[in-house]
């Protein structure tokens, strides 16, 4: 099968439409569930809805009182959706918040057209994706409030600026349509929240002159027409609310609000400088796992006119806010298209090992802390649609902060006993290379890697070179001509970690046959499915049995980049095709050492419960007990793997548990096992003398059935403790 070409689905209007459509799921949770907790979003929602009923749209008046804080923008906007789609006398919140998401998705779909001319299609898409699904853009883009818009229109402006700025820079004239795009967004944050959108756009241009040592270039800005044009959206308001008031307005926007927020910390607001850096953190999840590549790229990359734009667009404001004692989270949001685009300006080039490692490190612990501000939240403030909600939120937070448990298709436990077993009968030393026993593998750079580099997935291999049209499961049921095309292939990733799904199963396969003069599946029955008096756990299944099998089922939301990326590359054919095919009589046929063993729940469970017993089973010793030491020893630490790009840490044959939080539950330092075919476990545990397989049909990457598994998970550490 034909790999779908992602750049054609994203080309062109298609890449910002869909960044917006993210910024429309990411917000719309908290949109239509989340009841009104923000003081401010029930001023703004009971002002507007005064403005409906008073026919008065240029004075803002809550209650009895005015409401002099902001300009009139965004309540203009609410009045129009509440026109539109309700009514006042509705006093349902949902249509207040409108123009927040809208604002959300224009932010997402603006940094992707950005994005785009900067660093091509794909790392625009992303960047706009980026920043639609941020836990802050989404939690703004469901409160009716002036913030998403905000966002909205200084990214505008950003983005027509620097279309204009790297036109200048190339040689090229700017082009009008972008100077209309810098001026439209200029006036839309004036009339949505005053001076604050300048306080991101003019230190921009201010540090970009004085680093190029270059002015000439603002004179392409477009002054004389650009500059009426914001007079044009902001100048009848302003005289109107001006006259309305005498002046009043003004002294109280200016005087009592926005000076008192300079001077100190207005209404219990302040905090001291690095507050926005630490809680960007939280902020920008789910891509907290890029910010160190993002900040790297900022840094070693600031010649490149691109991403120099994008340090002035983020490093001044954000300065000023830091510095500015009174701080609220979204204080910082217009500058956060910045810090999308320069996450994915990193993804166009291979990403550092401290920032992979510091990431990981920060994506866990932000998704861990959203989960725990998440259920605080439900205690306090539980009712139905904030079960919902929360629910959803946890799922997601899981699911980013923890990828790992997204692993497919995987048996590789079982073969990495017995090349264990083979090991411990003396046929062959897992520090000898592997084109020692198989010298056909020794071409394309690959003679040095050794049998334990495979079994601890740092060979070098972990995809095979293979033509497009040869993408195809079937490919996996032809045994000889696989084994061909892994020890043709050139190695794709060193000896770093890089998880080998489909290969490194295929080659231990091949080496325990050519060392034995016996397949795979005949030494397995010697070694352990008899001695363990097992009925099944073979690869493949005889055909008197498969009335017995049980048929696996896509569930849970279809598999969308960039998860049907990562599958796609172990795998080497799209998720919803190897599901498909895992019913297919072929498949069950046939033998694939690290995708097809069949067995029960009760064998799985017994397999394991012998490695926890120091391979012993029945009164028979399967292993020696310095062979299951060796099977469960770590190799290296915990680090990212380069296949995956999740933190994992593997011993040779093994995936083990770790501590707070691993593959097998919390607290789980000494367990060690396997992942299989999606929602698929089996480990040992000895600190807790705990043997366990879980066998599901239901294969979901995204769904509700994470926080199920979780809690099963915690459930049984807890109760077996």
């Amino acid at each position: 099968m034909m790999r779908p070409d992602l750049d054609r689905f994203i080309a062109g209007w298609r890449g910002p439409v869909l960044a917006a459509l993210i910024a429309l799921l990411a917000g719309l949770p908290v949109l239509a569930l989340l009841p009104p907790l923000d003081r401010d979003e029930s001023r703004y929602a009971q002002a507007t809805s005064q403005m409906l009923e008073s026919g008065d749209y240029v004075d803002i008046r809550f209650q009895d009182e005015p409401r002099w804080k902001k300009p009139v923008g965004i309540y203009w906007m609410q009045a129009a959706a509440v026109a539109v789609t309700s009514s006042v006398e509705n006093r349902d919140i949902q249509p207040y918040r409108i123009p927040s998401i809208l604002g959300a998705m224009l932010a997402a779909a603006v940094c992707a057209w950005a994005g785009a001319a900067m660093f091509g299609q794909r790392a625009g898409f992303l960047a706009g994706a980026m920043l639609g699904a941020t836990f802050l853009l989404s939690t703004e883009a469901g409160i009716a409030k002036t913030d998403a818009m905000l966002c909205a229109s200084v990214t505008l402006a950003m983005a027509g600026l620097a279309r204009i700025y790297l036109a200048t820079r190339a040689g090229e004239a700017p082009r009008r349509p972008h100077k209309l795009v810098f001026w439209l967004g200029v006036g839309l944050s004036i009339l949505i929240k005053g001076p604050i959108g300048l306080i991101v756009v003019v230190p921009a241009i201010l540090l970009l002159s004085l680093w190029d040592r270059d002015v000439k270039w603002l004179a392409r800005l477009g002054w004389g027409w650009g500059l009426p044009l914001v007079a044009l959206i902001v100048g009848p308001w302003a005289i109107a609310i001006t006259i309305a008031t005498d002046g009043g307005f003004w002294r109280e926007a200016i005087v009592g609000d926005l000076a008192p927020k300079i001077a100190g910390g207005h209404e219990s607001h302040g905090a001291p400088p690095g507050y926005y850096l630490i809680g960007a953190l939280l902020m920008f999840f789910p891509a907290t796992l890029m910010l160190p590549a993002a900040l790297s790229t900022g840094w070693h990359r600031r010649a490149e006119p691109a991403v120099r734009f994008l340090v002035c667009w983020l490093v001044p404001a954000w300065l000023i806010f830091e510095l500015t004692p009174t701080k609220l989270a979204h204080y910082t949001l217009p500058t956060y298209g910045a810090l999308a685009l320069l996450a994915a300006a990193a993804l166009t080039r291979p990403i550092g090992s401290w920032s992979r490692y510091t990431g990981a490190g920060l994506s866990v612990l932000a998704g861990l802390a959203l989960v725990l501000i998440t259920v605080f939240g439900l205690t306090e403030y539980g009712r139905s649609t904030a079960q919902t909600w929360a629910t959803i939120t946890i799922v997601f937070a899981a699911l980013a902060a923890l990828i790992g448990a997204f692993l497919l298709l995987h048996r590789a436990a079982v073969t990495a006993v017995l090349v264990h077993k083979l090991a411990e009968d003396g046929g062959i030393r897992l520090e000898q290379r592997v084109s020692y026993y198989l010298p056909e593998f020794g071409q394309a750079g690959k003679q040095d890697t050794t049998i334990s580099d495979v079994l601890a997935h740092r060979g070098g291999f972990p995809m095979m070179k293979i033509k497009a049209a040869d993408k195809k499961v079937e490919l996996m049921e032809d045994w000889d001509r696989v084994i061909r095309l892994i020890c043709a292939s050139p190695p794709t990733a060193s000896r770093q970690q890089a998880y080998h799904a489909m290969t490194g199963g295929f080659i231990l396969g091949e080496v325990i046959k050519r060392v034995t003069g016996t397949p795979i599946t005949g030494y397995l029955d010697a070694q352990i499915r008899k001695p363990l008096k097992f009925e099944h756990f073979t690869y493949g299944i005889a055909k008197r049995h498969w009335p017995q099998v049980a048929l696996n089922y896509e569930a849970g939301a279809p598999v969308r980049f960039p998860l049907s990326t990562v599958a796609e590359r172990a795998l080497f054919v799209p998720f919803p095709e190897v599901v498909r095919a895992s019913n297919t009589d072929s498949f069950k046929q046939a033998v694939i050492p690290a995708g097809n063993i069949y067995a029960t729940a009760d064998e799985l469970g017994r397999f394991f419960q012998m490695l926890l017993d120091d391979g012993v089973a029945n009164g028979k010793r399967i292993l020696k007990p310095e062979t299951v030491a060796r099977l469960r020893r770590p190799v290296g630490r915990i680090g990212i793997d380069r296949m995956l790009m999740i933190p994992l840490q593997y011993s040779e044959g093994m995936m083990l548990g770790a501590r707070p939080a691993g593959l097998y539950g919390p607290n789980t330092p000494d367990a060690y096992g396997h992942l299989g075919f999606m929602n698929i476990l089996g480990w040992a545990d000895p600190s807790r003398h705990l043997s366990a397989a879980l066998l599901t049909t239901g294969k979901a990457i995204l769904g509700t059935h994470l926080i199920a598994l979780g809690r099963l998970l915690a459930v049984i550490n807890s109760r077996c403790a």
